[in-house]
């Protein structure tokens, strides 16, 4: 599958705006997120830790 020219020149410039517009509305919201999200670090470690048993309890099943 080749790409022409105008849908890179698209994909180079669609990338560019996504990421600068992400930064902005980052650093704009960062105050109220730190306000909002103080504890979601505890939620991504559970996540974690319920993903990875998850994964030792499907690996034990399949041996056995």
């Amino acid at each position: 599958m080749k790409f022409t020219g105008g849908q890179i020149a698209f994909l180079v410039f669609f990338v560019v705006v996504f990421v600068a517009a992400q930064i902005y509305s980052y650093r704009k919201d960062k105050s109220s997120n730190n306000k909002h999200y103080s504890g979601s670090w505890k939620v991504l470690i559970a996540l974690a830790a319920f993903l990875a048993a998850l994964y030792f309890i499907i690996s034990y099943v399949q041996k056995h």
